[in-house]
């Protein structure tokens, strides 16, 4: 539900902040469209995590089961408050810059940015108030509905009750149907498992090389990473050095760059100027 609601509002924001729908609009929903549900996926995550702790704990009364729910809830939304915050705050600071760019080239990308930021705004807002709302809601209407236990009548009692005479060949040939159009799909996604397992086990063995190089080779890299993040973390002071001198160079390089709206084309063609001799006859340059 986060991505229609995030959408709704968006247009919403779109139409107060005086954006058209044109194709840069369109194209800035369509680019942030997938990010609209990462930040209620990390908020349900969390509280799965919670009610996953309680189950193990061994709730056993309703209205308790019912109170963990929305406490999980709660707790989940306000753990991932900040870091839902900082990763859309991360996406959002490369597209609304863009809006306070000047010339043709901020009038051409403006809605595309407004459009990206109106949404990640959005969805960080439901993520954190709607998601886990719908989320306790759904739950504890699950948990108040109980498990329930409902009479089954199989197949055969149910042959037996009332299958007598012609209605059980009418019945034969109902569940000689069923059985035809279910088992026809399944013998066919059967034999298509069976190419993907082949395909697969023809892929592994083609890739066998890279697969044990990358075996071999991980390992040795991750421990030279933690080996390097375990020293990195004891020399705090130095690290923050080195990185306000990489970004001291970046600041530097910067006027060394060249910029333009749109690239060159290379569009197969060959101009060719000439400067003839003043006084030079028509007929000798045709």
């Amino acid at each position: 539900m986060s991505i229609p609601i995030s959408i709704i509002i968006t247009f919403g924001l779109l139409y107060f902040g005086d954006v058209k729908l044109n194709l840069m609009s369109l194209g800035g929903l369509s680019l942030a469209v997938g990010m609209l549900v990462d930040n209620s996926i990390v908020v349900l995550e969390n509280i799965n995590r919670h009610i996953a702790e309680h189950r193990r704990k061994g709730g056993a009364e309703t209205m308790q089961v019912r109170r963990e729910i929305a406490a999980a809830c709660e707790r989940g939304g306000r753990e991932m408050m900040l870091p839902v915050f900082a990763a859309t705050m991360t996406t959002v600071a490369v597209f609304f810059p863009v809006v306070y760019v000047p010339g043709i080239a901020g009038a051409f990308f403006r809605d595309q940015a407004l459009t990206v930021t109106f949404s990640l705004a959005v969805s960080l807002i439901v993520s954190l108030t709607f998601t886990p709302m719908a989320a306790a809601f759904g739950l504890r209407k699950r948990v108040a509905a109980g498990p329930g236990e409902t009479e089954r009548t199989g197949w055969r009692k149910s042959w037996t009750i009332h299958g007598t005479g012609r209605n059980r060949v009418v019945r034969a040939l109902k569940l000689a149907g069923i059985f035809l159009t279910l088992g026809l799909p399944l013998l066919v996604r059967w034999i298509f498992a069976m190419l993907l397992r082949g395909l697969a086990w023809l892929i592994t063995k083609l890739l066998w090389p890279l697969t044990w190089l990358f075996s071999r080779g991980f390992p040795v890299l991750q421990g030279f990473y933690e080996g390097l993040l375990a020293r990195s973390l004891q020399q705090r002071l130095l690290v923050l050095f080195l990185v306000a001198v990489l970004a001291g160079g970046a600041v530097m390089l910067w006027p060394r760059l060249g910029s333009e709206l749109v690239p060159p084309l290379a569009r197969g063609d060959l101009t060719l100027s000439l400067e003839l001799p003043e006084g030079t006859p028509l007929a000798r340059t045709e």
